[in-house]
């Protein structure tokens, strides 16, 4: 069991060293949707940075000059880290921010870490401006992101995925467990266990 545990990890490093040759292309529409996800003007420190909603932005990995940015130019509160081997906590000291962190592997979902994403991301906006993030801000980043348009927004699950895939986040297609995820995950049952957690 631990040799397969290995496997997996080392699996799923080498795909992460590969990720751009696998990055899907940026849709070439002749007018982008005005309800997807848009580009932020370059901010140092925060790579592939886009703003959902008012109160929602979405980027690759903030380096400490990043999240200096943030609050300074967009009033970030909150930052919300979905990756499973880092912490933001060296990056963001000092700043008074708050961290969370819900670990994730875009090779493998799992219903209750979107479960808790999708909570804390709301409680957040409430508080005020706030950043989800992964290592690229594309795949795990862009499933939470696709299931906050279908469970807060209303949106149909294939709108959804083409935002994610298309939108110029740097999706990569070797994760085809990702958008068959959205479509098949339980948006009901989904619902209610973000309401059974507290906030």
């Amino acid at each position: 069991m631990k040799k397969w545990g290995l496997f997996v990890s080392l699996l799923a490093c080498a795909f992460v060293w590969m990720a751009p040759a696998f990055a899907a292309p940026a849709a070439h529409h002749a007018k982008r949707p005005a309800k997807w996800a848009t580009l932020v003007r370059p901010l140092a420190g925060v790579p592939n940075l886009h703003r959902v909603t008012p109160n929602f932005y979405r980027s690759a990995q903030p380096s400490a000059e990043g999240f200096r940015a943030l609050k300074a130019r967009y009033g970030v509160r909150t930052v919300i880290s979905l990756r499973d081997f880092h912490t933001d906590e060296f990056y963001a000291a000092g700043l008074h921010l708050n961290l969370y962190r819900i670990g994730m592997h875009a090779w493998h979902i799992e219903p209750e870490d979107l479960a808790q994403a999708l909570h804390r991301l709301r409680v957040a906006m409430r508080r005020g401006p706030t950043l989800l993030h992964c290592e690229h801000g594309a795949d795990r980043t862009g499933v939470v992101t696709a299931l906050y348009r279908i469970v807060y927004q209303g949106w149909k699950r294939e709108a959804a995925i083409k935002e994610m895939e298309y939108g110029g986040f740097g999706y990569h297609d070797m994760w085809i467990n990702i958008p068959t995820f959205v479509r098949n995950v339980d948006i009901v049952q989904l619902k209610r266990d973000i309401a059974a957690l507290k906030d």
